[in-house]
């Protein structure tokens, strides 16, 4: 599974957002009080703490996201939540977020992630935030944000042998904040999600968003 963010830009291309979002867009997103930053809050401690679990002898293993050894995804995780905490602060964007230096991993992500939740908890839902193209509501990002650092945690949990603690609540808020923005052009082959997963009628709030999100949940 392709597992790069679906706000960064293919080489040579321009970033694509969905098209209920774009800016200038005719369409009004509709996720909830998403700007309501609990679960978002817990979901970054959670994902911050696996961060942190990563033994240095674990860099080059593999994570269900087949472009991104360990290390890879531990810099590409950190680097977007300085670029999502930039947003809601509204300090100025990284010309090439995934070409910052991260020194301090564990560190870095939790001064980012304390600040994204800061800047985002003062912002109404459809103030505009600007990540790497153009802009969109505070709403949306709070929403990509949620879903991102669940969906990349999961991963990096699962390549590095760490429990998952994050709740079927969680789970449920990320898959429903998620659903309005995450058009088909962004799943299949070569693109940020593979084609939803079937999971069964009973599966769990995680399991229902892992399927959601393109992985599979065993």
């Amino acid at each position: 599974m392709r597992c790069p963010s679906w706000i960064v830009p293919a080489r040579g291309r321009t970033a694509r957002l969905s098209h209920s979002f774009k800016p200038g867009g005719q369409r009004r997103i509709s996720v909830g009080n998403m700007t309501d930053t609990t679960t978002l809050e817990s979901v970054l401690r959670k994902t911050g703490a696996i961060v942190a679990g990563v033994r240095p002898d674990q860099g080059q293993l593999r994570t269900p996201c087949e472009d991104y050894s360990v290390d890879q995804l531990v810099h590409h995780i950190v680097s977007w939540v300085k670029v999502f905490a930039n947003a809601g602060a509204g300090d100025p964007q990284p010309k090439d977020p995934e070409g910052q230096t991260i020194d301090n991993a564990s560190a870095e992500f939790e001064r980012a992630a304390a600040k994204a939740v800061a800047g985002y908890a003062k912002l109404d839902d459809d103030a505009p935030v600007t990540l790497s193209s153009g802009s969109m509501p505070a709403a949306a990002s709070v929403a990509m944000m949620t879903g991102e650092y669940l969906a990349h945690g999961w991963d990096l949990a699962r390549a590095t042998g760490q429990p998952v603690e994050y709740t079927d609540a969680e789970a449920e808020a990320a898959r429903i904040g998620l659903t309005p923005l995450l058009s088909p052009e962004y799943r299949g082959p070569g693109m940020p999600f593979g084609h939803i997963v079937e999971v069964p009628d009973d599966a769990s709030g995680l399991d229902r968003f892992l399927g959601f999100a393109g992985r599979s949940p065993r």
